[in-house]
């Protein structure tokens, strides 16, 4: 995401193209030829951290069994709901305004958004664990706390800096950090592994060191690109205030539900509930390397498809990136219902035996996340993330009622069918969302005046 103040912030070479008159091309074919190509490197990148994280859960899970994978998935949710908080209020605003600068104005702005990261990692912790222990939940996470504490601004810099790497379209860059990540995580957690010392504090050491050598490279290669300047702080945090409240909001409403479900698992059962569905989540997280990729990629693309073509351009590109997710999900889903069970128990063990139908539900819930991401991506593209709101709390409403009658009862199938439940909602009136914001803009590229009024 970060790019090099020589070069100008022209739009990328990707934007779409009309295809000639009569093409046969089909809809997935163009996407591959025009949207695959960026895309590619953001899945590779998002291919090898995905990678390393589910090595780290099936070694830990393999080494300490159902509750010491339920502990470590606890304490991973808890970093994962910090990372999604930074991400809305300091990157997804970069990705948007970054396009509009060069320059020394490019350096204050993006030494800005890491002042803003700073702090706003501080402020997660304490409010995390105020939060934690006033609910009584604190006690869960005592066998990697202290770990916690240091680990998580490590991961929460982690994926701050490969968000700027996507906004600044430097995605050669933005693999390579993520491949020294995963190397560093993965050679430790193996190690440790062989070594029968592994315990789920040990994966968050590894994964933090993964982060720490992450930041180490951006740093040699990035640090004239900065500025810091506190007025110029400020300034910037009142602009990307009025566009990441709402993206943040979304969030926190529509988009934690993967995180707060193996809590309540771990409420109305136990953490070793907690652990099982991490196995199943862990297993068909390997498809989300893939949405998360399509996503990354796409971010910074739709907003500039937006200002360079319009909603004709910005359609198009969004149309491109579903059809790729569709083709691509809905036959692995179908391979995940023929060979779930045996997939669940060859990865992590006899211990996790009959998952299957549990690790098909979360199959259709990546689709469904995947779709919701695009639109989510072309809400943002035209700076109306508050139009998508409505969507997450609907996400949230189903997902919490479904959650009251289902886990009880039901445990972790429970769990995946109350959280499909609330993501399919939220993608319906996501899109739908999208479809109304679209049509109340001009189909041709906008004008100065009103890219200035935005």
């Amino acid at each position: 995401m970060t790019v090099s103040l020589a070069e100008t912030a022209t739009p990328a070479r990707t934007s779409v193209a009309s295809p000639a008159a009569g093409s046969p091309l089909p809809i997935v074919q163009r996407a591959l030829a025009v949207l695959m190509r960026p895309a590619a490197l953001g899945i590779l990148g998002q291919a090898t951290l995905s990678a390393a994280n589910f090595v780290t859960a099936v070694l830990i899970g393999r080494a300490c069994g159902d509750e010491g994978l339920g502990v470590y998935s606890l304490a991973m949710g808890c970093v994962l709901i910090g990372i999604g908080v930074q991400v809305e209020l300091t990157s997804s605003p970069y990705h948007v305004y970054c396009i509009r600068r060069r320059g020394s104005a490019l350096a204050h702005y993006t030494g800005s958004v890491l002042m803003h990261q700073v702090v706003l990692t501080a402020f997660l912790m304490l409010a995390g664990t105020a939060v934690l222990a006033a609910t009584g939940q604190l006690s869960k996470l005592l066998p990697v706390l202290g770990t916690l504490l240091w680990a998580a601004p490590l991961l929460m810099t982690r994926e701050f800096l490969r968000q700027m790497t996507f906004a600044r379209l430097r995605l050669g860059l933005s693999v390579l950090l993520d491949l020294a990540a995963a190397v560093v995580q993965v050679s430790l957690v193996a190690s440790l592994w062989l070594a029968g010392w592994l315990q789920p504090r040990f994966g968050l050491m590894a994964a933090a060191a993964g982060g720490a050598t992450m930041l180490a490279i951006w740093l040699t290669r990035n640090r004239r690109e900065v500025a810091l300047r506190g007025r110029h702080a400020w300034l910037h945090w009142r602009r990307n205030w009025s566009f990441g409240r709402w993206t943040v909001a979304t969030y926190l409403v529509g988009s934690t539900l993967p995180f707060l479900m193996p809590w309540a698992l771990a409420a109305w059962h136990a953490v070793d509930a907690a652990g099982q569905l991490a196995a199943c989540n862990n297993l068909i997280g390997l498809s989300y390397m893939f949405t998360t990729g399509i996503a990354n990629a796409l971010t910074g693309q739709a907003a500039r498809d937006f200002r360079t073509g319009g909603r004709q351009q910005l359609q198009q590109r969004l149309r491109q990136a579903a059809g790729v997710i569709v083709v691509v999900l809905v036959p692995f889903i179908g391979g995940v219902a023929w060979l779930g069970n045996w997939a669940i128990e060859f990865v992590n063990g006899p211990e996790f035996a009959g998952l299957g139908t549990v690790s098909m539900v979360v199959a259709c819930g990546v689709l469904a996340t995947g779709l919701s991401m695009v639109a989510g991506n072309g809400l943002w593209a035209i700076e109306r993330p508050q139009d998508g709101f409505i969507a997450d709390v609907v996400t949230l409403a189903v997902a919490a009622l479904a959650a009251v009658w289902l886990v009880p009862k039901h445990a972790v199938l429970g769990a995946a069918l109350a959280t499909l439940a609330g993501q399919s909602a939220g993608m319906v009136v996501r899109l739908v969302c999208l479809r109304r914001s679209l049509a109340r803009l001009p189909a041709s590229r906008p004008s100065q005046r009103q890219e200035g009024q935005r």
